[in-house]
Parts: structure tokens; sequence; C-alpha cells
């Protein structure tokens, strides 16, 4: 599973943009985000259901945009879960790049490339799906 970082215009019709090209390709949004980092520019961070398809409707729309890997994470739907998650990672000395709810007790996380291993060694049993 992968992260897409897209680059675009801080302006209004940049997500729909980026929503209707991976909508040409079929391809359904698992979890999507924006930022802008400035008044002109801006990302679109999505975590699409087909990779392979997302990418081929990215480059289809002249999108420049990063790939990472993701890890997704099932945990009990309590009150001090993300909590506890997020220390565990820390303590670790993981840094998470990006953090999405996919679902109920159900998170998709990024983090350096470097970290991929180890973070996934931390998370141990609660990973359901990584790249």
């Amino acid at each position: 599973m992968k992260q897409f970082k897209v680059k675009v215009s801080n302006k209004a019709g940049a997500l729909s943009g980026v929503c209707q090209a991976l909508a040409e390709k079929n391809v359904r949004i698992r979890a999507i985000s924006t930022e802008a980092i400035s008044k002109t520019d801006g990302f679109i961070k999505v975590i699409p259901g087909n990779d392979v398809e997302a990418k081929i409707a990215l480059d289809a729309g002249g999108f420049k945009y990063t790939e990472s890997d993701v890890i997704v994470v099932d945990v009990i739907d309590e009150p001090d879960m993300i909590a506890k998650l997020t220390t565990n990672m820390s303590e670790a000395k993981i840094n998470i790049k990006s953090f999405y709810l996919l679902d109920k007790g159900l998170f998709a996380m990024t983090v350096a490339r470097e970290d991929f291993l180890k973070a996934k060694e931390a998370l141990g049993d609660r990973v359901v799906d990584s790249a």
C-alpha cells in the first residue's frame, strides 16, 4: 500500500483535479488529506485502493508526486489506543510522517523509509497491511 503526495497549486479546484483524475481510472480513495504550504503551493496526500491504477491516473493527469510505503494498523477502539500506539513509536525513536484514520480502529501511517522495518517490528501483530 502506498501514499501518494501530490504537489498542487494552492487554489480552488486543486483537490477536485486530483480526485477527478483518480475517479476517471476508477481508483477508490481510502484516505486523503490536504496541506497548504504557502499562498501558492500545497500537497494532497492520498492512499488509494489500487496503487498501480493511481500511479497511471496521476501520470496521465500530469501530476508531480512522491510515493511512500504505508503501514496499516488495527487497534482496539478505546480512548487511549492512539496515545499508546504513538507513544510506542516515539519510544522506538520512530517519527510518524503521516497518520490517517481509515475506519473504526484501523489506522494508516507513513514513516521514514529507513524506519519502515523497525516500525513494523515495533507495531508487531497490530500490522494488518504494509508494502
